[in-house]
């Protein structure tokens, strides 16, 4: 392994250890908290907050179940989902055409433009819709990073997009049932008061 190598893998370790470091941190905690608290008090606008705070955390790389999970914890299974559904593919879009852009600029000293990521790219045409369908249906693979590395293929951005749709919608849905169980349980508990984020 050459040292070039070496850094650019040691700059990928120091990312993700700040991004899990930010999404576990009390103060991204409080931040979420809050965020929850102001989809709960906007009504139908916090929809439109929830998925433009969705797409921002997809674009930065911070984790995004916790957000899926609020969706059905404020507006039910059949709301949430669509909300959570809607998020998930405007995030994916988002960041394949950001990715896009910034790789016309990173890309060379990367390394992206040499033949092994040429292989890469033609495994993903030749695999073409199906491949990003189990890409996005596996759990090995985070959702925020693999919207990036989508962005590094060839692929349409439409057929990324049903992809996603695709293959991420029984974990969004489990993500979204999960929230919901959580507010019937907790409406449950407070004795069907209302209950707060």
């Amino acid at each position: 392994m050459n040292r070039s190598w070496t850094i650019r893998v040691g700059l990928v370790a120091i990312l993700v250890a700040l991004a899990v470091l930010f999404a576990v941190s009390g103060p991204a905690r409080e931040l979420l908290k809050s965020l929850l608290g102001a989809v709960q008090d906007m009504g139908p606008w916090g929809a439109v907050l929830l998925i433009v705070a969705f797409v921002a955390s997809t674009l930065l790389l911070i984790p995004t179940p916790l957000l899926t999970i609020g969706a059905g914890f404020l507006f039910g299974p059949g709301a949430g989902l669509a909300v959570g559904m809607t998020a998930v593919v405007l995030g994916a879009v988002a960041t394949q055409v950001a990715g896009r852009i910034v790789l016309r600029h990173v890309g060379r000293p990367l390394g992206l433009d040499g033949p092994r990521w040429t292989r890469v790219m033609d495994g993903v045409d030749e695999g073409g819709f199906g491949l990003l369908i189990l890409l996005r249906m596996s759990y090995l693979f985070p959702y925020t990073w693999m919207n990036y590395a989508v962005a590094m293929t060839r692929a349409p951005v439409r057929a990324n997009a049903l992809a996603t749709f695709l293959g991420m919608l029984p974990m969004i849905g489990l993500q979204v049932y999960v929230g919901s169980i959580a507010r019937d349980l907790a409406e449950a508990i407070s004795g069907g008061e209302g209950i707060g984020v």
